[in-house]
């Protein structure tokens, strides 16, 4: 709980800050293709080992971002939903083992610190806090409890040809999806 009020507070801060030296800002909508892979650990459960592991766990999300700017660096704030589905491989205490659906629907809102380095093309990385709203918690018949949210980071590039961005990030401290790659696209709104 004390994490978040450091990363909104963080928040604060950097948007005051870009509004305070008149940087060019805009907003935009954007949709993203995700794939990850999911991996929950530490299951107190008399019949679940302690890993559930999967792969290949796809998705979307989609939602809004500001950017400001200023020069060749520029902050986003997004807002995303993010829905994600796909099996998972769950390793029973009695030697058995089944591959199970597993669904994830979450809020994701990262604040990222981007630098234009080539044209088009930005690197940009910062802080994401990640809600989840539902996930599957019934695997066989066995309830596992997920930690509900978590602070993670977001490191990645962006392409952005006129209107149309397409970013590709990769989230390497969440708890569901863990070590998510995600290709996007964006749509920007001009500037005002």
């Amino acid at each position: 709980m004390k994490a978040d009020y450091k990363y909104l507070l963080i928040t604060a801060f950097a948007l005051l800050f870009f509004s305070r030296i008149h940087a060019q800002i805009s907003g935009g909508v954007e949709a993203e293709f995700n794939t990850s892979s999911v991996k929950i650990s530490d299951i107190n459960s008399s019949y679940i080992r302690n890993t559930i592991n999967g792969s290949n766990i796809r998705g979307y999300e989609f939602g809004f971002y500001l950017k400001g700017q200023l020069g060749n660096i520029y902050i986003k704030p997004k807002a995303l939903a993010s829905f994600q589905s796909g099996m998972v491989f769950v390793n029973y205490n009695d030697e058995h083992s089944a591959d199970v659906s597993v669904v994830v629907t979450k809020l994701d809102l990262p604040v990222l610190i981007g630098v234009k380095v080539l044209g088009p093309l930005s690197v940009e990385a910062g802080p994401v806090y990640n809600r989840i709203v539902t996930a599957t918690s019934d695997f066989n018949g066995n309830h596992v409890d997920i930690r509900p949210n978590g602070l993670g980071y977001r490191i990645g590039a962006n392409l952005q040809l006129g209107i149309l961005g397409f970013p590709a990030h990769w989230d390497p401290k969440l708890r569901i999806p863990r070590g998510q790659v995600v290709a996007a696209a964006s749509i920007v709104s001009p500037k005002y």
